[in-house]
């Protein structure tokens, strides 16, 4: 069976409601991912509108529609400051270093 289907499986079993949320690191170790791989698998699962809600306790299967409303607005929230460091990224400007010379001396003389 699909690793992406054993987590659904497990979550929705043991980790349901977000009183019941387990940490990445233990799912991490129980199925033998990595935390990017989990991130990977659970962001296909929620593709595919399964209820996979995470907090700062860890991941759980939703028990509420409050639990699913609660994780979108913390997405959101994320997705927010990764976007608004993004504007502020493609607003910056990179020092000119080019006519500059720059001789840095070590305790060993010149490198």
């Amino acid at each position: 069976m699909n690793k992406r289907y054993l987590i659904e499986a497990f979550l929705r079993e043991y980790h349901k409601g977000e009183e019941r949320a387990v940490h990445s690191k233990d799912l991490e170790a129980l199925f033998f991912i990595s935390g990017r791989d989990l991130r990977r698998l659970i962001s296909e699962l929620r593709k595919e509108e399964i209820p996979i809600c995470s907090s700062r306790n860890g991941y759980f299967y939703a028990g509420s529609q409050a639990d699913i409303r609660k994780c979108a607005k913390m997405l959101g929230s994320l997705s927010d400051g990764v976007n608004n460091s993004r504007m502020s990224l493609l607003s910056s400007r990179a020092p000119n270093v080019f006519g500059r010379c720059v001789i840095v001396i070590f305790p060993g003389g010149l490198m």
